[in-house]
């Protein structure tokens, strides 16, 4: 994950130039409450250079295990590497964004059915035109008529439930 030799890894001034400095107080601190005895388990993220310089971020569990006497013998750490899995929401986070805004903001009547839930997403542009129209029957899947459309007419974004529900 790291790129780092084994024995690179043991010295405790190596891990000062391995973890991210904006991660290296709050990780240390809750790491000292698991050694001290004070939390008994813990999981958070941190950041990490890589031997390659290249940032990762791991996810780290950890559990403390104590003697027959309470008092803590070993820490058992696991980490896993979740960088791709965090650029990956963080695209899929900019593309809902993106994709709302294009939604909301355009110039013209936009609208959407998922027909596995029943739903109707629709723009507040086509919502003024088919109000306009109040005799016609704009999508009749799902029974979805402009009646339903016009009586559910609140915002910018509508959500319908299928005129069966």
């Amino acid at each position: 994950m790291l790129g780092y030799s084994e024995d690179g890894l043991r010295g405790v001034e190596q891990w000062d130039t391995i973890v991210h400095s904006d991660d290296r107080i709050s990780g240390a601190q809750r790491y000292a409450a698991i050694i001290e005895g004070k939390r008994d388990a813990d999981e958070y993220e941190n950041r990490y250079f890589r031997s390659d310089g290249r940032i990762v971020v791991g996810n780290g569990r950890y559990q403390l295990l104590r003697d027959t006497f309470g008092k803590p013998q070993y820490l058992v750490a696991l980490t896993e590497d979740i960088t791709e899995r965090k650029r990956a929401h963080e695209t899929l986070q900019e593309n809902d964004l993106l994709f709302r805004s294009i939604f909301e903001n355009a110039p013209v009547g936009i609208s959407l059915y998922n027909v596995a839930k029943a739903q109707y997403f629709t723009t507040c542009h086509l919502q003024v035109s088919l109000c306009a129209r109040t005799n016609q029957i704009f999508v009749h899947a799902g029974g979805i008529t402009s009646d339903l459309i016009r009586a559910s007419v609140s915002g910018s974004l509508t959500v319908l439930p299928s005129a069966s529900t």
